[in-house]
C-alpha cells in the first residue's frame, strides 16, 4: 500500500507507471494497493479504479471501462 496523489489529468503514479482514476478524483489523495496481477486505487474506503499491473516503467494506463481518460476517443470520431 502506498499513499499517492492524483494529478490534474486524473493520473496516479505508482511504481514508475501512471494509472487513471475517474476524473472526480483529480487532485485528491489516493491509496494505491499493488498486488502481483492488479493495482487498485482506493479513496475513502472505496475502490475507485483497478488496472492490470504493469511491471515495466514509464507507461500510462487508462481504464477503458470508464470515461476517465482526458482524451478518450470514441470509435469513428476524428482526432
Amino acid at each position: 500500500m502506498e499513499p499517492c496523489q492524483a494529478n490534474s489529468l486524473s493520473l496516479v503514479r505508482f511504481d514508475c507507471n501512471d494509472y487513471s482514476v475517474p476524473t472526480e478524483y483529480a487532485h485528491q489523495a489516493v491509496l494505491a494497493i499493488g498486488g502481483i496481477e492488479r493495482v487498485r486505487f482506493v479513496v475513502r474506503d472505496s475502490v475507485v479504479a483497478e488496472h492490470l499491473r504493469d511491471w515495466g516503467k514509464e507507461n500510462v494506463h487508462y481504464n477503458a471501462n470508464k470515461t476517465n481518460s482526458p482524451r478518450m476517443m470514441q470509435p469513428g470520431q476524428p482526432e
